[in-house]
């Protein structure tokens, strides 16, 4: 039985993938299914809108770092519709969202494809961030979040920010953020949001440190803010307003 539903779970990762056999689509449950048409329609809008080209420019780089990562862009989709359904941003329309560190921008592409408002927020020193944000026609400030540091104005409140694994708090570093500097940080982000809106933050582990995501000091501060809850294994943040 075991195997089974081992064999049941890589089938599920499998069909996600273009050119999978439609057939094997039957195997997976709706929600499933209904993630894989969503990702197979955002691919292929962004082949309309010249991914292919940006590929194949960094493919033939011979020290590019960016062909596994970046260019592999049907996981990164999959990933990223799969955020928009946690979010429940599938059941919505027209929600503001802010999100920290966008990267590519292929969460906040398949949030306006969702029909909502978004915008990024990151740096301008990755050229791949900057040509599949521009491809992709994602809204992105350009900024360098540092602590102790207001974020820019970014306009009207927002429904949702979120921040996919994080960076910008040093977590590899002797740097790392501690509870003043998020404690600042969350706060600033908290102001932004409009009424009921919700901060979503996922964190990175912190591979060189001798805790896992988060350090037990700032773990026990943010469960003590009030609407946030940080799960058992301190990787994601759920603030609510």
């Amino acid at each position: 039985m075991k195997n089974f539903k081992r064999g049941l779970r890589r089938l599920s990762h499998l069909a996600i993938r273009p050119g999978f056999h439609k057939p094997m689509l039957l195997l997976l449950s709706p929600t499933r299914r209904l993630e894989h048409r969503l990702v197979r329609t955002l691919y292929r809008k962004a082949l309309e809108a010249g991914f292919s080209m940006i590929r194949n420019s960094y493919n033939v780089r011979p020290n590019s770092i960016h062909s596994d990562k970046y260019l592999n862009l049907w996981p990164t989709l999959a990933e990223a519709v799969r955020q928009a359904r946690r979010l429940r941003l599938l059941d919505s329309y027209g929600l503001r969202i802010l999100d920290l560190g966008c990267g590519t921008g292929c969460f906040l592409y398949a949030g306006q494809c969702f029909g909502h408002d978004v915008l990024g927020l990151d740096v301008d020193t990755d050229p791949i961030y900057n040509d599949m944000t521009r491809i992709l026609r994602v809204p992105r400030i350009v900024h360098t979040i540092r602590p102790f540091e207001h974020l820019p104005d970014l306009g009207p409140p927002f429904d949702l920010i979120t921040a996919f694994s994080i960076c910008f708090d040093c977590h590899d570093s002797s740097d790392i953020w501690l509870e003043d500097q998020w404690t600042f940080f969350l706060d600033d982000c908290r102001r932004r949001l409009a009424p009921r809106g919700r901060l979503y933050f996922q964190f990175n582990p912190a591979t060189r440190q001798d805790f896992e995501f988060l350090p037990d000091g700032v773990a026990a501060m943010m469960r003590r803010l009030p609407g946030a809850t940080l799960s058992r294994n301190k990787e994601l943040l759920l603030i609510q307003t």
